[in-house]
């Protein structure tokens, strides 16, 4: 006869955790918890922050045991880490099974806060704080036309439209981190344009080649040209934080309007009428866009609302050269031409206002409060929108860019 002895699998067992003490309902920016729980018998544990399904990496110090009693500090000092609601998980575990304990939180960050400007001069990079105080400068034995600057890499990007190339350092210490040699070679022209996002460079070459650089490097590239044919990018701006273009033939024909994802695909494109382009926009969908009509020796502002394929001129006027445009408020944009700096609303059917008769370029918004910065020779102002303009900074030698400098 044969005998046959049933086996029982053994039955898993989870360590126990218990008794979490220290958190809090409501976590700030800089808060340190002292965390204390119970837990049975474990070998390991981890403590980390949860956005839904998310696991944000978190640093925490083991601070004493003493049998099944644990204690830990987590410290809130990461500077990017967003306002909002989470989750604290404190996982244990026994020869490799786990059991886990979830707290929630809401969550209070560091506030976004402009801290001074950095202007690049022909002689040298120089970082300024709000109190108008010299803080560091840095020497340049090179010509860079533009100036990006990434807290969050802690990075500087330097790029000459000419032949110098594009050179990254760090932020705190100037050190060369890489460089890019100038793609066309010495003596040429290299870049069109360049577009600045929140942590990088767009660079758009003469040849219809882009390049996107972030964290240090290349991040994103692609061809807009046309293949035997100069063709490139002339104006760029920022739609909803996707890249949108003008490109043209070197005679400024045949322009295209274009707004691309942030992987460099084009989502949508129009023809344009026009030269010399200058754009910005309005929202998310929709783009203010002035041409040079060389038949009339007239310029047009137009509005393009994209998803709806809407497009007309608004405005007419004359003048010799435009420098920039920015979405100012509202339906409001303000514009640079060589009779001044103007102010236009549209569809309110009121005048063009004149505020400034100066010269004015490189226009920039600040993150905090979309406040309008602009350039004025060698001059950083503010324009308040009762059409003041404040100073913000100013520079001894010639001025090529500037930067606005936050804490994060």
């Amino acid at each position: 006869m044969l005998g046959i002895q049933a086996c029982e699998e053994e039955e898993t067992i989870y360590p126990e955790i218990d008794a979490l003490q220290g958190n809090k309902a409501q976590v700030n920016y800089g808060d340190t918890l002292i965390l204390t729980f119970e837990a049975s018998e474990i070998d390991q544990y981890r403590i980390n922050i949860l956005d839904g399904s998310r696991v944000i990496p978190t640093e925490f110090n083991p601070l004493f045991r003493e049998g099944d009693y644990f204690e830990a500090e987590l410290i809130f000092a990461d500077r990017y880490l967003e306002s909002g609601s989470y989750d604290l998980r404190i996982q244990v575990f026994k020869n490799g099974v786990g059991n886990s304990l979830i707290r929630p939180f809401t969550y209070s960050g560091l506030s976004l806060q402009q801290i001074g400007i950095a202007l690049l001069s022909n002689q040298a990079l120089e970082f300024w704080d709000n109190a108008g105080n010299l803080s560091r400068s840095f020497p340049l034995n090179k010509r860079f036309d533009v100036l990006k600057i990434d807290p969050r890499d802690s990075l500087i990007y330097l790029a000459s439209m000419q032949d110098e190339g594009v050179e990254i350092r760090h932020l705190k210490d100037f050190r060369l981190v890489a460089s890019i040699p100038p793609p066309l070679g010495a003596n040429r022209k290299s870049y069109s344009t360049t577009l600045k996002t929140e942590h990088g460079l767009y660079l758009f070459q003469m040849d219809g080649n882009t390049l996107y650089l972030e964290s240090g490097i290349v991040d994103a590239s692609a061809f807009h040209g046309q293949s035997g044919q100069v063709y490139f990018s002339r104006e760029a701006c920022l739609v909803d934080q996707n890249p949108a273009t003008i490109g043209a033939f070197a005679d400024g024909s045949s322009a295209q309007a274009s707004i691309y994802n942030q992987a460099l695909f084009e989502l949508y494109s129009r023809p344009l009428q026009g030269l010399y382009p200058q754009m910005t926009a309005l929202s998310e969908d929709e783009l203010a866009i002035i041409l040079y009509q060389a038949n009339t020796g007239i310029w047009t502002l137009n509005y393009w609302e994209v998803n709806a394929g809407l497009f007309g001129t608004e405005e007419t006027f004359i003048a010799d050269s435009v420098f920039d445009i920015a979405h100012l408020n509202g339906s409001e944009v303000v514009y640079a031409t060589s009779e001044g700096l103007q102010r236009y609303a549209f569809f309110n059917n009121l005048n063009t206002i004149t505020i400034d008769p100066a010269k004015f370029e490189n226009f920039q918004k600040r993150k905090t409060d979309q406040a309008l910065f602009l350039q004025k020779g060698n001059i950083v102002q503010q324009l308040l929108l009762n059409n003041n303009l404040q100073f913000a900074a100013s520079s001894t030698n010639r001025l090529l860019d500037y930067e606005i400098l936050y804490n994060k």
